[in-house]
This record gives structure tokens, C-alpha cells and sequence, in this order.
């Protein structure tokens, strides 16, 4: 672009010149530059005759015949992201998805195969009544527990009375496509034949469903559809969960100080179940800080030297 400049004066306003053939090249330069400048974006939803939702940034990629508001079409975001307070879409697919488990029928009780620690394969008996996933003996050997006498222990109650039956966790536990991390088992070495029981410690993390008749058990998402999921829980399952292992800690802490002059032993038991149920806050709490969960649904753990 050819350009002619009067004499520069100090203070004085510097003029340019622009001659006539230049000037629709600078024109359309300016164009330019406001045309590739940011401007407010929208992000349109709408629904199929399946009632699937969709998301898109522009309209002309909705067809045609769901184009309209009465067809369930609307703005999600209009203008520019306010970097102070930024707009996060929770698209539907974080959600979750429900699946199904196939049982197996035994004379009226549903069994579940399963896969622990990823190597260890078990037949469960489908218990939405028992707090706690519990483990046979067999079970217990194969995961290679050998002894017990280093592990924390709660009461059982069994056919023949209460037993104190030795706490571990499971670093992982999948049940056909389900799965779930660090899960609190038991080891019964009053099970008999069977590999154990399905409780609720890998059953309460989902809603659960089983149909008896077809044999199968469905297992959906806590979360509600299109809430905001770290690791795939929500802010309530990260709160809940590291709050409850943090209380039951600082309880059998509390428990292990009661009991440390008169009964060592019981001192001793409350002591690993201390000891246990940090183990596991800590464990979870590492968890949420690769997640990126915010700091407000990660309580801090109880101090238990007080």
C-alpha cells in the first residue's frame, strides 16, 4: 500500500495520507480484522423425535424440521464467556449409562460373577440387605490374605452368633461392565460353600433393579441426568464419601484412646480401624485431586490427636 507522510512534528499530530488505490485495500483490511475478532457465540439444543438431545454451534446444522422453538429448539449460551464466572455445558452423556447384569438363578437366589483386583474371579450372591461385600475364606486366600491378624476387624453376625470378621479393600471390584474402586469388603470364614455376598458397599453405588424373572440385574447412575460429574460422581457422592471415611476415623481413634489403659486389646482393634479408614480417606481424597474436584466438596479430614 503506498503511503505519503508530511513532515513529522514533535508533538504534533502525525498525518497520514492514503492514496486512492490503497484505500479500498485498507478498507477491506479493516474488514477483516473485525471479522476475525471474538464475537458472542451461541450454542443452540434440540430434540429428535427419539427425544435425544443435541448440542450445536450453529443452526444450520439442526435439520431442518426440528429448526423451530416450538420443536424444542433453544439457546443454551448467548454472548461472551465472562472470565470471571465461566460457563461450563454439562452435556447429557455425563450422566452416565445403565447397564445390565446377567444372574444366575439358584433355587430362587440371583448370583452375580464378579472380578477382583482384576484377577480374582467369584460368584456373589445378590444382597441389596447386606451393608458390606463379604468374602469367603476361599475368596479371602485367593486374594492372598493368608492371615488375618494385622487386619482391623468389625462384628458379624452369623447363624452361630457374632464373629469379628477381618476388614480389607478391594483396589477394584467389576461386576459385568460396572465397576468400582477401593470397596469395602469382610472375610466370613462362616460362608460355607459360597463365594459370598454382594452387598451394598459395590451395590449402593448405583440404583439397582432385578428382575427375577429374566434373570438379570440393571444398575443405573446415582447422579441426576445432566449434573455435573467429577471421575463420574457427583459433588454430594465426593462430599458424603470423604466426610464418612473422615468421621470414622476420628470414631475409632476416639474409641482406641478410651480403651488404651484398660483394654489394650480393644485399644489395639480400634487403633487399625482408625488406621483403616484414613487409609482410605487419603486414598479417595488423591483421587479427587486428580478429578479436580473444588476444594468445597473435599472436607478436610477430622484431626484424631485430639
Amino acid at each position: 500500500m503506498a503511503l505519503s507522510r508530511e513532515k513529522f512534528m514533535p508533538n504534533k499530530l502525525c498525518l497520514i495520507k492514503i492514496n486512492r488505490p490503497g484505500l479500498s485495500l485498507f478498507v477491506a483490511l479493516l474488514a477483516l480484522l473485525f471479522l476475525t475478532f471474538p464475537v458472542s457465540a451461541k450454542i443452540y439444543k434440540w430434540k429428535d423425535d427419539t427425544g435425544k438431545i443435541h448440542y450445536t454451534d450453529s443452526p444450520a446444522k439442526i435439520p431442518k424440521q426440528y429448526r423451530s422453538e416450538d420443536k424444542g429448539t433453544e439457546t443454551v449460551k448467548a454472548g461472551p464467556a465472562d472470565p470471571t464466572n465461566p460457563v461450563v455445558i454439562i452435556l447429557p452423556g455425563m450422566s452416565g449409562r445403565v447397564m445390565e447384569v446377567p444372574l444366575v438363578d439358584v433355587n430362587g437366589s440371583f448370583f452375580a460373577e464378579v472380578l477382583l483386583n482384576g484377577n480374582v474371579k467369584a460368584s456373589l450372591l445378590v444382597d441389596t440387605g447386606a451393608a458390606m461385600v463379604t468374602l469367603s475364606q476361599k475368596i479371602g486366600n485367593q486374594l492372598g490374605y493368608a492371615s488375618y491378624g494385622n487386619l482391623p476387624k468389625i462384628p458379624f453376625n452369623t447363624a452361630g452368633g457374632t464373629i469379628m470378621a477381618p476388614l480389607i479393600t478391594l483396589r477394584s471390584m467389576k461386576v459385568g461392565s460396572a465397576k468400582v474402586l477401593d470397596v469395602e469388603a469382610n472375610i466370613n470364614p462362616h460362608m460355607g460353600a459360597m463365594d459370598g455376598l454382594l452387598g451394598m458397599t459395590f451395590l449402593g453405588e448405583y440404583k439397582v433393579e432385578v428382575d427375577k424373572k429374566a434373570s438379570k440385574m440393571t444398575l443405573r447412575p446415582l447422579n441426576n441426568r445432566g449434573e455435573q460429574l467429577w471421575d463420574g460422581k457427583s459433588a454430594e457422592w465426593w462430599k458424603t464419601r470423604l466426610g464418612g471415611y473422615s468421621k470414622k476415623a476420628w470414631n475409632s481413634a476416639r474409641a482406641a484412646s478410651y480403651y488404651k489403659k484398660g483394654d489394650p486389646v480393644s485399644s489395639r482393634r480400634y487403633k487399625l480401624l482408625s488406621d483403616y479408614y484414613q487409609n482410605l480417606y487419603y486414598t479417595l481424597k488423591e483421587r479427587a485431586f486428580r478429578a479436580d474436584v473444588p476444594e468445597q466438596y473435599v472436607p478436610p479430614p477430622l484431626r484424631h490427636d485430639k
